[in-house]
């Protein structure tokens, strides 16, 4: 399913907090084929594929833990997200970004809640992020574009 993070950012509900895995620490993908993807498969699949830094988001910001800069999320290259939901409990839905960041061009990942787990933070980058190629790309990934 090609969605925004704007339907993503409408989907949240922007004054839930909560835990962004199952109890069983499982996730699926939305748009399931069947196979039962956790979080950390995804996060090792980006990192294979060059995006080995962290990001968070903090005050409607994002994060680069590398240079610890805060970024508007509108000025933020994102390459592919990928989206879950929870295998036990759909509403546990998170979408993972492989981005760059705008001032040392680290490329890495951030996860966000979506859905009625979402934040008033998650919410707002979830808004103002661009995606500039695929959502829920197929297992293959590119590597970061060189910088």
């Amino acid at each position: 399913m090609d969605e925004t993070p704007h339907d993503l950012a409408a989907a949240g509900n922007a004054t839930a907090e909560g835990s962004p895995d199952t109890p069983s620490g499982r996730m699926a993908p939305t748009g399931d084929r069947g196979e039962t993807v956790t979080l950390t498969d995804v996060l090792d699949r980006f990192e294979a594929a060059g995006f080995a830094g962290q990001f968070g988001e903090r005050d409607g910001l994002v994060r680069c833990f590398t240079c610890h800069q805060d970024s508007d999320p509108a000025t933020i290259e994102v390459v592919r997200v990928r989206r879950l939901e929870g295998a036990s409990d759909p509403a546990d839905m998170l979408a993972v970004f492989a981005l760059t960041c705008p001032k040392c061009a680290t490329a890495g990942t951030l996860t966000l809640n979506y859905g009625p787990e979402t934040t008033q933070g998650e919410n707002m980058v979830l808004q103002a992020i661009e995606v500039r190629a695929e959502i829920d790309p197929t297992p293959g990934l590119s590597p970061p574009a060189p910088g």
